[in-house]
Order: structure tokens, then C-alpha cells, then sequence
């Protein structure tokens, strides 16, 4: 009797084992949130945009995390694609991945790259990159952050910093002066 329990719990131990190591516990995203948008040091007003996430975000316990879906920024047409987020540092519930767009024409070089903060809701989120993106000197950051303003957009870079532990995301406070 004794070897049947042993047995018994050795097989769901190991059919517990196997699920929890295939498994990627994903987690469906759909939601537009209202974003900012600004270059660092530039003191001209930030424009309100939105950002569209739809895609789901899988968070398997002994691989790593990724996102799988689109991320889409109003006004820029190459966002509008399909892609796989490698999330390459997670930590209280924020992650860390680049964002890389591709030529939808060969050879499929790539338009745009980014860094993205965020968080596993999307409820929060912040995306550095250079400014080529709106075609002014690349010596500067842009910055596309979730908020209605200037103000809630720093708010927003700080609750990820101070959950991530990392402060080089953050925008300078040129505009709170």
C-alpha cells in the first residue's frame, strides 16, 4: 500500500514538474492607453499620442518572458506590424525589452529601435529612443510616455524606476522647472 502512495505522489510530482516547466502562463493584452510624447532638453510642448498594445505576454517560470503581439504608436506607420518582445530584465513587476521594427520590404532591415519599460498590465510604460524618429539631430532621447501630460508621464517613469531599481530611463525635468 505503501509503494502504490509513493508511486502515485512520484507521478503527479512529475506530471506537476513537466507542466510547470512547458507551460508559458500567458496573459492576454488589449488596451489603448493615452501617451506623451517629447525630445529631452527641448522646451516645446509634449504632444499627446496613444499607444494601441494587442498581443499577449507569456511568463514561463524557467524561460524567458516575452511578449508576443503589436505595439503601435499613433503616427508612426511602421509600428503597425507584428512583433516578438524578448523581455531581457524583469523585476517587481516591470520589464525591460527592445523594441525593433522591421522593412516590411527585402531585405528587412530594420526602421526603428527602442527601449521599452513597462509594466505587465501596460497600464504604465515608457519608450526611449533616438529622435530620429521625428528627424531632428540624433544627439537627443524621445521619449513616448503613458500620460495625459508632462507631469503624469515623469510620475508614470518614476513608479517603473522605483520598481526596477533603474533610474536611465528617466527624462530630465527640464519642463517641471
Amino acid at each position: 500500500m505503501k509503494i502504490k502512495i509513493i508511486i502515485m505522489a512520484v507521478i503527479i510530482l512529475v506530471i506537476s514538474a513537466l507542466f510547470l516547466s512547458t507551460y508559458s502562463f500567458p496573459k492576454a493584452i488589449n488596451v489603448v492607453r493615452d501617451a506623451v510624447s517629447f525630445v529631452e532638453y527641448d522646451e516645446k510642448p509634449a504632444t499627446l499620442t496613444n499607444v494601441q498594445v494587442t498581443g499577449t505576454l507569456f511568463r514561463p517560470l524557467f524561460k524567458q518572458h516575452r511578449f508576443e503581439g503589436e505595439i503601435i504608436i499613433d503616427g508612426y506607420e511602421f509600428t503597425k506590424q507584428a512583433i516578438v518582445v524578448p523581455i531581457l530584465k524583469h523585476k517587481n513587476e516591470v520589464n525591460y525589452s527592445q523594441l525593433i521594427y522591421f522593412s516590411e520590404i527585402k531585405p528587412y532591415d530594420p526602421v526603428a529601435i527602442a527601449s521599452i519599460y513597462y509594466d505587465d498590465k501596460f497600464e504604465r510604460f515608457t519608450i526611449v529612443t533616438r529622435d530620429e524618429w521625428i528627424e531632428k539631430e540624433p544627439k537627443s532621447l524621445y521619449y513616448i510616455v503613458s500620460g495625459n501630460s508632462y507631469e503624469e508621464a515623469f510620475e508614470s517613469q518614476n513608479i517603473l524606476s522605483g520598481k526596477l531599481g533603474d533610474n536611465s530611463f528617466i527624462a530630465p525635468q527640464n519642463r517641471l522647472k
